[in-house]
């Protein structure tokens, strides 16, 4: 098992066939002397890329904050396609739980953090199950939301 990328990490490819994607790696680096990570990339499928080719994918703060805002947007973009009763609990929880999220990453609060982000994960699956919202909807929001949770581990 390679010291410098572990299943879960996310990455950004430096160079290669893959250059500028992101993506999470999603089991141990394999050979000896070109030593290869599987990643799954945001925006493909999986794929093998040598470890040479990898950075450990560091967000900036604007960055994080970026990715809230479009976070915050595809929930508001759904929210109210949603029909009663579950449209209505989520129209107000959402928007309160993306507040307790903001404010927990102001103020470096990892555990409540790790909570708020948590819950909007769980909420897409629910989003999905609703027969007006696209079954592929969200697939932007998770990747969002797994950049959030993987700079809190390493940052908060």
């Amino acid at each position: 098992m390679s010291d410098t990328f572990k299943p879960g990490d996310r990455v950004f490819v430096k160079s290669g066939s893959y250059k500028d994607q992101h993506g999470k790696v999603t089991g141990e680096t394999q050979g000896l002397f070109f030593k290869k990570v599987s990643v799954k990339l945001d925006k493909s499928g999986k794929e093998e890329i040598l470890e040479g080719d990898l950075l450990h994918e560091n967000l900036e703060t604007d960055e994080v904050d970026a990715t809230i805002k479009n976070v915050e947007k595809h929930f508001n973009e759904v929210l109210p396609k949603l029909p009663e009763p579950t449209g209505g609990q989520m129209k107000k929880e959402i928007p309160t739980h993306l507040g307790y999220l903001k404010n927990a990453l102001n103020s470096k609060h990892k555990h409540r953090a790790n909570q708020e982000s948590t819950y909007l994960v769980g909420a897409i699956p629910s989003i999905r199950e609703t027969e007006s919202i696209p079954k592929e909807w969200g697939k932007d929001l998770e990747i969002g939301l797994d950049r959030i949770q993987h700079w809190i581990k390493k940052n908060l």
